[in-house]
């Protein structure tokens, strides 16, 4: 992914960027990785209250859309999305603010 000059996010193409947010199960995961932790299908699966097939569904579709990354089993965001205290993630086209 590129970066844009002057925005601390990755440049994520708009049209992946729309369809990756285009879930609430997908909103709820950017919502628990803003946390700061990186965590793996099992553990959002448990959070989230869903199906370990069924995250890891949703997760691909994000990983697609280049909204979050693997990283040794778990994902995590992106580097440069996610504000310092975690209360806004930077996706180059939209700046989200999320809820705690």
């Amino acid at each position: 992914m590129k970066t844009e000059p002057g925005a601390s996010g990755p440049e994520i193409p708009l049209e992946k960027l729309l369809s990756g947010l285009g879930s609430t199960v997908r909103w709820a995961v950017l919502r628990e990785l803003a946390k700061g932790e990186p965590l793996p299908v099992v553990e959002l699966a448990s959070r989230l209250r869903l199906s370990q097939s069924a995250m890891s569904k949703q997760m691909g579709v994000l990983r697609w859309a280049g909204l979050v990354v693997r990283r040794y089993g778990s994902y995590a965001l992106p580097r440069g999305v996610r504000s310092e205290d975690g209360a806004t993630l930077d996706f180059g086209h939209v700046v989200l603010r999320v809820r705690r």
